[in-house]
């Protein structure tokens, strides 16, 4: 099994942080890990509560930020080599903290 945890954060808090580039530094060589996974192991990539569609609610699900939207991106990424490859997949969101323990 691997768990890929790692993801573009610089500037995350920004209205311009640079979706495209934080996707492929995210997504970087995913293909030819997963294809070293096939046939021996799973993946487990880490979500954020900012991307679209993690949550509940009535409101439509989108990203919540340019940081959001690039883990969005990344995790269909991940998603369609795990479908190609057949590749077993796994997504475990990591929520943020609040109160005393959010960032300030």
């Amino acid at each position: 099994m691997v768990c890929h945890h790692g993801a573009q954060v610089e500037n995350y808090k920004s209205p311009d942080f640079d979706i495209a580039a934080a996707v492929e530094g995210n997504t970087l060589n995913c293909r030819l890990v997963m294809e070293k996974l096939k046939d021996k192991g799973r993946l487990v990539v880490t979500g954020s509560v900012f991307e679209a569609n993690e949550g509940i609610g009535n409101e439509p699900l989108v990203a919540f930020s340019p940081y959001g939207l690039s883990k969005t991106a990344s995790w269909e990424v991940f998603r369609h080599w795990g479908w190609k490859l057949s590749v077993p997949l796994t997504k475990f969101v990591i929520p943020n903290p609040f109160g005393p323990y959010e960032d300030p």
